[in-house]
């Protein structure tokens, strides 16, 4: 009779789970040999990451924004391989860095230059009383520049080579000047000739030349002169058309960028401050800029209240090649319009 009975049971189906389980199988293996069979779609241009492997960092002219941008990619600028947005300032391809020091080991920084220097000894005496960060450039110029050039090392100061660049118009950028259409030979006899005269300088930047840093060819040839003497190059961005900065760094030369002018006309030291407290809300929001001033009375003064207590604020005073470590050693490229621009 058990047996019967167990004969009897009716038989049966699959369990739910298992019938789930096939299912589940079998609309896998359709899917992947679908795949297989069909092909591959293109990718959107709009969908691929642009990001380059070069020293493209920044837009040039009118383009470049007032703000830092960081490639999407983030190696160090120091490598071969470079993280970088698009050219003309699209802010398509870059997000804005995070407040804080250039590389996210320091506090925000600020480099001040002051230029113009090289006139007067008294004036320079006087300068070399201020912070030893604050670094020194010098117009090739007067007959005793070497020794205030030595003083102000001695003083602690690092220093840039002031060189007199071709400008846009008919004024007179001075003796020793580079001019758009120089041989790479010229620009080097012109260099040496006011090095000899600057001695132990790190680098240069600028005196007027807004034709010469608004012409491609011109700057890449000085690159190349440069690249040679081992020389930095800071872009005093004497005009929104400058490729200075943009062409010397996909050469992958060190240089920097102007942001502030501390005394552009008519100087105070009430403009002077609020120059200053500029300075340091893109200093706080960008990580290290680079400010540029002159050897003016108010200036001066200004500056030697300021420095006692900015570092007491937060910020540090750095000099121009510790600036360029500290955006060098960072994936966070600085951009921007300045605040400031002088056509000369």
């Amino acid at each position: 009779m058990a047996r019967q009975r167990q004969a009897s049971r009716p038989r049966q189906g699959p369990s739910l789970a298992s019938i789930a389980v096939a299912a589940g199988l079998s609309g896998l293996a359709g899917f992947l040999l679908a795949s297989a069979t069909q092909p591959r779609a293109k990718p959107r241009p709009d969908l691929v990451s642009p990001v380059k492997t070069t020293a493209r960092a920044l837009a040039d002219g009118d383009n470049i924004r007032d703000r830092r941008w960081v490639g999407l990619s983030e190696p160090s600028l120091g490598q071969t391989s470079l993280s970088a947005g698009m050219a003309q300032g699209s802010t398509a391809t870059l997000r804005p860095a995070p407040n804080g020091a250039s590389d996210g080991q320091h506090r925000p920084s600020i480099a001040i230059i002051i230029d113009d220097l090289g006139y007067s000894s008294a004036i320079t005496e006087r300068a070399d009383a201020l912070p030893a960060a604050i670094t020194f450039s010098f117009l090739a110029v007067s007959n005793d520049v070497a020794a205030q050039v030595m003083g102000a090392r001695k003083a602690g100061h690092e220093v840039l080579l002031h060189l007199a660049m071709e400008p846009v118009g008919t004024a007179n950028a001075g003796p020793l000047e580079l001019k758009v259409g120089q041989s790479q030979a010229q620009m080097a006899s012109i260099l040496d000739s006011a090095l000899a005269r600057v001695p132990g300088a790190i680098g240069l930047n600028n005196h007027m030349g807004s034709k010469f840093t608004a012409d491609p060819t011109a700057v890449a040839t000085l690159g190349h002169v440069l690249e040679t003497h081992h020389l930095i190059f800071v872009d005093s961005r004497t005009t929104t058309k400058t490729v200075a900065a943009r062409v010397m760094r996909e050469d992958g030369l060190p240089v920097a960028e102007r942001r502030i002018f501390l005394d552009d006309e008519p100087e105070t030291k009430e403009s002077v401050r609020s120059a200053l407290a500029q300075a340091e809300k893109l200093a706080r929001a960008q990580g290290s800029i680079v400010a540029i001033g002159h050897p003016r009375e108010a200036t001066l003064a200004v500056l030697a209240d300021w420095s006692a207590k900015v570092e007491s604020d937060g910020i540090d005073l750095v000099s121009v090649s510790e600036h360029i470590r500290r955006v060098n050693g960072s994936s966070k490229l600085i951009a921007g319009k300045a605040a400031q621009t002088r056509h000369y």
